[in-house]
């Protein structure tokens, strides 16, 4: 079995057992060396919250074990388990949906308006037709086209709105100036 038959196969088994357990299959991959395949599962709740480190820990052992049943390789290989990033994976029409309003990218298996490829911000979803803007245009296709297609975030906006987050030394939050200085308005003896 092709390396891509094998991760539909898991994919296809993770995903009957993830609603048990509160969660969504975002994607599984599987890449490597013969020798030494990967196998790359991301995974995400349900609801509109991300998960965090501790959900993807707590639900690696089951992953784990749907995985060693199927035992799909003869051979060693590795399996990682993870959020599915900023850049997360948009395989099905629902995963479009949660992020209209959002940039991606995507690409198709043949030639739809034009294109095969595009870059845009998500404008709807209805059923399994997805319209983007691309380069102020509509694009629409069905997610059976779909080859690949990927959040494209806005790094320096993420990073424009962290540093607005950080404290300010202002007053909101106590900064320490130098090593005499303890951000409390004391500077401490001094010798």
């Amino acid at each position: 079995m092709a390396l891509a038959g094998k991760a539909e196969a898991i994919l296809e088994r993770l995903e009957a057992a993830a609603p048990q357990e509160g969660l969504d299959i975002v994607s599984v991959e599987v890449t490597g060396p013969g020798d030494h395949p990967i196998i790359r599962v991301r995974i995400d709740t349900l609801d509109d919250e991300p998960i965090d480190m501790q959900g993807v820990v707590d639900h690696t052992p089951w992953v784990s074990g749907i995985v060693e049943d199927l035992d799909p390789f003869s051979d060693a290989y590795e399996l990682e388990v993870s959020s599915p990033g900023l850049d997360r994976p948009l395989r099905r029409a629902r995963d479009f949906g949660r992020f209209v309003g959002s940039r991606a990218e995507a690409s198709l298996t043949q030639m739809v308006g034009g294109r095969m490829k595009g870059t845009g911000t998500i404008e709807s979803v209805e059923g399994d037709l997805v319209t983007m803007s691309v380069d102020g245009n509509p694009w629409t296709f069905d997610v059976s086209q779909l080859k690949a297609a990927r959040l494209k975030p806005d790094y320096a906006q993420i990073f424009a709105q962290a540093k607005a987050r950080e404290p300010r030394g202002d007053g909101d939050q106590p900064v320490a100036t130098d090593a005499g200085d303890r951000g409390d308005g004391d500077p401490g003896d001094e010798a």
